[in-house]
């Protein structure tokens, strides 16, 4: 089955959502968590992607199911253990090796991937075409994923 790696933050939870009424993202709380989430709109987003794909977290967030839960939606997603590098000398996707290590072990060669996180960088699009099966997606950090580009994700999985 196709897999679908999700990074949260600039993904799901667009930066500066509070300050940017715009956007539409709005706070959701369970307890004591919450986001700036838009549920009407991504609740049904991961719905329909988790009917034809497994679903993954490729963030540093230990609490990367809270989102989940905020969207309430009664699912947990495996979450890859991510390796921190130094991004001192040259733009480089700082979770790239630890998300290639995850899909060579898990993830056939003939499966589609996409990878959806608003910090990837050339070399993330470069291992997209070189694997030749998979998409690349880099939301705008402060707009969070759109439609187009949820509907371009769609596309590309249903062939």
């Amino acid at each position: 089955m196709s897999v679908v790696i999700f990074d949260i933050d600039g993904v799901f939870v667009p930066f500066y959502a509070r300050y940017n009424p715009r956007i539409g993202f709005s706070w959701q709380e369970n307890g004591r968590k919450g986001d700036f989430l838009k549920p009407e709109m991504q609740r049904p987003w991961i719905e329909e992607l988790s009917a034809i794909a497994n679903l993954v977290w490729g963030s540093a967030r230990e609490d990367a199911n809270c989102t989940l839960e905020l969207l309430q939606i009664d699912q947990e997603w495996e979450r890859i253990e991510l390796e921190y590098r130094d991004l001192e000398t040259t733009p480089i996707t700082w979770k790239l090796e630890s998300i290639q290590a995850w899909v060579a072990d898990n993830v056939p060669d003939d499966e589609l991937l996409v990878w959806v996180d608003d910090e990837l960088q050339q070399d993330a699009f470069n291992w997209a075409v070189e694997r030749g099966n998979m998409l690349a997606v880099a939301p705008l950090k402060d707009e969070g994923l759109t439609q187009p580009q949820y509907e371009t994700i769609i596309t590309f999985l249903k062939g």
